[in-house]
Parts: C-alpha cells; sequence; structure tokens
C-alpha cells in the first residue's frame, strides 16, 4: 500500500482502470467479486490519501438520480430487473471514479486520458483471450459470409454495451490525436476501431466517428484543410465497410438492412451474408410499445421494470429515453436528464475552452446512443462519461464543509428569527 500512495496519480488512473473494466466484463456472479475486491482496494486507498471531500452538480445529480431509481426499483409491483445488491455495487464504483478523478484536481485530464487508454488496452486484451476459441473458428467463416460472428456474444457479454464502451472511448483517444499528432496516440483509435468492427454494432460505428464530425464542423470555421482531412478519413473508412468482404460481412450487411427497415432498399441482391439481422425492426417495435406504455401513465410511469412485465418483448425497451418515460413517467425522465439539459447550456459558454471539441462530441455520443440502448440501471461508462463532462466543464465544486457551514448559518438564522 505505501508503494501505491507514493504515486497518488498513477494509482487513482490504475484503479479506476480497473473499475471501468470490470464495470463491462466482470458482473458475472464469479466477475463481480473482483468488482467488488477493486471497490474494496480503491476505498482503502482513498482513505489512506485523507482526500478533502469535493462535490459538483454531477455528485448531486447522482445521488438525487440513485435515491429515485432506489425507490423505483424498492417500490416496483413487478418481479425482476432490479438488485439492490448489484445497485449498490454500481453506486460504490462511480462515486469511487468521481474521487478518483478529482483526487487531483490539476491532473484530471492527465488521470482520466491515461485511464481510457489502459482501460482500451486491458478490456481489448481481456476479450481477445476470451474470444480467442470464437475467433479462429468462427471468424474466418465470417469474413467469408458462411458463418455469423460478433464478439461478445459466446462469452455472453452484450456486444452493444462492448461498442459502446469502446465508441465512448474513442471519443477521448480522438481528441488526444487531434491535440497532439503523435503516433502513440493512433494506437489505441486502431484497437478501439477494430473491437467496434467485431462487435457489429452499428452504434459503435456511429459513436467512432461522431466526434470527426464535431472537429470538421469546428475546424472549418477556422481551419477548412484540416477538417476535410478528417472527413476524407471517415468517407475512406466507410467506403472500406462496403468494398472489404471482411468488412461488409461483420457490419456493413448491417447498415444496409437498417436503410431497409425504413424503406431504403439498396442490399444487392448477390450478397452472401448468411444470417438476416431484424434488430433495427424489432426495436422500431419496442419504440412504439414503450409510447403506447407512457400514454397509460404520464406522470410518474408504470414502476421499474414495467416494460420488460407488461408487454410481450420480455425484454428492456433499448431506448433509453422511452424507458424512463414508460417506467418513470415524465418525473423520471426529467431527474434523469436535467444534468444533459445543464450540460447543454454550460456547453454554450464553452466555445472557446480547450476541450469544447471533446465535451461537444461527448455529449452528442451520449444524448444519440440513448436512442438505441439503456443506460439507467447499470452502465458504469455512461456515469464516467458525466463525470468527465462536470470537471471539462468547469461545474463548480463545493467542499462538504461548506455545505456544512452554510447549514449551521441557516440553522442560526432560523432560531435567531425564532427568538
Amino acid at each position: 500500500m505505501e508503494a501505491l500512495l507514493k504515486n497518488t496519480k498513477g494509482t487513482a488512473t490504475l484503479l479506476a482502470s480497473l473499475l471501468l473494466f470490470s464495470g463491462l466484463c466482470l458482473t458475472s456472479s464469479t466477475g463481480i467479486v473482483f468488482f467488488m475486491l477493486t471497490e474494496a482496494l480503491t476505498g482503502i486507498f482513498l482513505y489512506k490519501v485523507k482526500q478533502q471531500p469535493f462535490i459538483n452538480c454531477f455528485g448531486i445529480w447522482y445521488l438525487v438520480v440513485s435515491a429515485v431509481l432506489c425507490l423505483y426499483g424498492l417500490l416496483t409491483p413487478y418481479s425482476g430487473g432490479f438488485s439492490i445488491k448489484y445497485f449498490v455495487v454500481i453506486f460504490i464504483s462511480v462515486i469511487e471514479l468521481y474521487c478518483l478523478f478529482t483526487l487531483h484536481p490539476e491532473a484530471s485530464y492527465e488521470i482520466i486520458m491515461k485511464c481510457i487508454k489502459l482501460t482500451t488496452y486491458i478490456t481489448a486484451i481481456y476479450l481477445l483471450l476470451i474470444e480467442a476459441p470464437y475467433l479462429f473458428t468462427k471468424l474466418i467463416p465470417a469474413m467469408k459470409g458462411k458463418a455469423w460472428y460478433r464478439m461478445g456474444v459466446n462469452s455472453n457479454i452484450n456486444p452493444t454495451a462492448i461498442a459502446y464502451f469502446f465508441g465512448l472511448a474513442a471519443n477521448f483517444s480522438i481528441f488526444c490525436l487531434i491535440k497532439n499528432l503523435n503516433k502513440k496516440n493512433i494506437y489505441p483509435i486502431i484497437i478501439q476501431a477494430l473491437i467496434i468492427i467485431l462487435s457489429g454494432s452499428k452504434k459503435g460505428i456511429l459513436l467512432l466517428f461522431i466526434p470527426f464530425f464535431v472537429f470538421a464542423i469546428y475546424e472549418s470555421i477556422k481551419t477548412p484543410k484540416k477538417a476535410l482531412i478528417f472527413i476524407g478519413i471517415v468517407i475512406l473508412f466507410f467506403v472500406l465497410i462496403f468494398m472489404v468482404p471482411f468488412l461488409y460481412n461483420l457490419i456493413g450487411y448491417r447498415i444496409l438492412v437498417f436503410f431497409q427497415t425504413l424503406g431504403i432498399n439498396i442490399i444487392p441482391n448477390n450478397s452472401i451474408y448468411v444470417e438476416a439481422d431484424t434488430s433495427t425492426s424489432l426495436r422500431l417495435s419496442m419504440i412504439s410499445e414503450a409510447f403506447e406504455l407512457f400514454k397509460k401513465r404520464m406522470l410518474f410511469g408504470n414502476g421499474w421494470n414495467a416494460f420488460k412485465a407488461l408487454t410481450e418483448f420480455k425484454y428492456y425497451s433499448h431506448c433509453n429515453y422511452l424507458e424512463l418515460l414508460a417506467c418513470m413517467g415524465i418525473f423520471g425522465f426529467s431527474v434523469y436528464y436535467s444534468i444533459y439539459f445543464y450540460f447543454i447550456y454550460k456547453l454554450k459558454s464553452a466555445w472557446k475552452s480547450e476541450y469544447f471539441i471533446l465535451c461537444a462530441s461527448l455529449l452528442l455520443s451520449l444524448l444519440i446512443s440513448d436512442f438505441s440502448t439503456i443506460t439507467i440501471y447499470d452502465t458504469v461508462m455512461n456515469y464516467f462519461a458525466v463525470i468527465v463532462l462536470s470537471i471539462f466543464l468547469g461545474c463548480k465544486q463545493y467542499s462538504l464543509s461548506s455545505f456544512k457551514q452554510l447549514f449551521n448559518r441557516r440553522i442560526s438564522i432560523i432560531f435567531h428569527k425564532g427568538g
């Protein structure tokens, strides 16, 4: 422990990386033991360094959101979908992430960026190792269009969750590359792109390129040539997706099926893809059903897990906006997205900030991804991104002692008036 305390920045980076990695890959009954051990070690570390507790808009928001989610989860009339033990594990990990990133306010950027890079390497190595048997038996046939493969399916990790993690992580890596055109900054992006492609996730591809588009729009005002270079990279990648059989059979065909579901049929007749992708049509049906459920109880919703319990799908709605509206109504929706509205307000005044591109692309990624995934229940990476936004957008921090002083002042005023 003494060695860990000597380099608090490095230790904070390592522990934060392990927490993020555990939140994605180690949520099974056996893996969660490592998750809890990491939390215990982090708690001991934070206690030993005697960190001065601070709280900003994220801390206040997360406490309120957690209280609302826990209340709905405990009082729901529908069985399943809520585990108080798992909820507590996630809650502790998110609070610890916040404490680690604010341990050295002047070095928050350094810790966060190193954390993303380290987590990318750890998670990629882990996924490749546990997927190795399936990579050798299924990947090559999948490249020829004779089999179906998505990273994570065979090892019981949601491919969309994998793509979501690496897609958000790419925001940070691409921002590092934009700030410093260094070869070392390219390696994480290559790994993130490779894992996203192997996951076969349309959303992952979208998240990967959002920061490029944000940067292109931002730079087009100042240096149009640099913006055109990044737009060219995006176009080239999409051309490769449809021209290279390996990329086409993993992700290209799923993109075409998405457009087909919307009424745009551009799938070639000689396509060799072996399995139809019905995820888009299924999710559209889920969205329609969730909206109908929301209309029944608009103010406070139908209760935690209501969509899964009351619809024929017997699963979550795959849309965070409508999942919130159907289960927790306008009340829950407003509480959860209040901080997003605040970030949009803060972003307008952060145009000249050095972190503007990162914050804009990260916020846009979160808002877009919520159309096709659920983030309110147990997504550590989603809360991590909100923590980063609260730090980089300069949300004011308050010490707990200042809250105590304010409380005591209010009490003394009340008693003084009473006397």
